[in-house]
């Protein structure tokens, strides 16, 4: 990940941001057309940064402009960036009102490049809202339009979200129909970051087919594609799909490798849950290997990040996995120390679950002591354990 280089671009987009900012002040508001495109500038850069509510508001005031113009093409495109930039947002019910808006512009300018994106926008915000059947309904009004034209660009992306469909039905032999035709196209017209989803997409397909090398190959395909593109959403669910492959295949090395690069992007991206989870899952497989050592120092490295950010459901989790690997290693008074001490924690907070996983270890526990001993073990473990965990937090290795 190009973090640096990242940061630079950013740094470059504020500066542009704050230059076009300028420019709208010193632009006389007869200038309807020169005011319009800045307006879109300042939106289309307040979208990369995502700061999605300023963008909605520099495309209402191009809104504003185009219906004076009665400009209804540019109108109908900038209602499906404003539905693009709720999609963003998550705000699934604005994003269908601007699409539909959208549609209603379009539908009689003419123009199928610009329609077939609104219907295919529509398709993926009603997959999002779990109305799959509409969502297809819209797909296939695109597929249309996109034939039309002969637009390859656009039947690459409404292929892939075809695909996407049979994925969510588990129709697997239609999905990878749809996603081979999606990657004819995005070929054949240079769309290499629209490459990236669709090699994504049919390593997943290939996995549930269970032709993991087929499927790893697609993976690694796609992960060339986001590093370029730097998108880190679907790089974490790579990494975390390629590392399960690996360890279902036995590849205990390769998985131990792509939890590590999940790992180093949490952390980059501040998603201190995520690294807690990716360093969890490398002491379960280091286990595995029967490094039990090096197991338990990944799960002390999730138990701090857990206690630190109060994720006690994964801080209860790791104890217990800790308790496990001393009893691999035979050492059953560090075990059940471990396991007293995720016992109580559970205890305490009501985690039904955890107690449920965890009722063959602490059940001869409980029964030798008694539950209120137990609890009051438990305490004293509990209150040692935070002292050393907050002396830790004050001296960091």
């Amino acid at each position: 990940m190009k973090n640096n280089f990242s940061d630079e671009i950013n740094i470059r987009k504020e500066q542009e941001l704050n230059r076009l900012t300028d420019r709208v002040k010193s632009v006389s508001e007869n200038e309807i057309n020169l005011l319009g495109t800045v307006y879109e500038q300042i939106a289309r850069i307040l979208i990369d940064l995502k700061r999605f509510n300023e963008a909605i508001e520099n495309y209402l005031k191009l809104e504003e402009i185009l219906i004076k113009k009665e400009d209804t093409f540019s109108l109908g495109r900038i209602y499906s960036d404003i539905g693009l930039a709720y999609t963003y947002k998550k705000d699934f019910p604005k994003s269908l009102e601007y699409y539909h808006k959208s549609e209603e512009v379009l539908i009689n300018d003419g123009n199928e490049i610009a329609l077939g994106t609104t219907y295919n926008n529509l398709g993926g915000a009603y997959s999002e809202v779990g109305d799959w059947d509409s969502a297809l309904n819209y797909y296939n009004i695109a597929e249309q339009l996109f034939l039309k034209s002969n637009h390859d660009e656009g039947l690459g992306a409404t292929y892939n979200n075809i695909g996407g469909y049979y994925i969510h039905n588990e129709d697997w032999k239609k999905a990878l129909s749809f996603l081979m035709k999606s990657e004819e196209k995005r070929l054949k017209c240079g769309d290499r970051k629209g490459l990236g989803a669709t090699y994504f997409n049919l390593g997943f397909v290939y996995a549930k087919l269970k032709d993991f090398n087929i499927a790893i190959e697609y993976y690694l395909k796609s992960e060339e594609l986001l590093l370029e593109f730097e998108d880190t959403f679907m790089l974490k669910a790579l990494y975390q799909s390629v590392a399960e492959i690996y360890q279902t295949i036995g590849a205990r090395d390769k998985t131990i490798e792509y939890y590590s690069k999940l790992s180093d992007l949490e952390q980059r991206t501040g998603n201190r849950i995520g690294v807690g989870n990716a360093l969890n899952y490398m002491g379960i497989v280091t286990s595995d290997m029967g490094d039990f050592n090096k197991a338990i120092d990944y799960h002390h490295q999730a138990e701090r990040i857990r206690y630190e950010i109060g994720d006690y459901s994964g801080l209860v989790q790791t104890l217990y996995n800790i308790g496990m690997e001393w009893l691999r290693i035979k050492n059953a008074e560090k075990a059940v120390d471990y396991f007293i001490l995720a016992g109580y924690i559970a205890k305490k907070n009501n985690m039904t679950s955890e107690l449920q996983k965890m009722d063959w270890a602490l059940r001869e526990i409980i029964k030798k002591h008694g539950e209120k001993n137990f609890m009051k073990i438990g305490e004293s473990h509990y209150n040692s354990w935070v002292q050393h965990a907050e002396l830790e937090k004050k001296n960091p290795k």
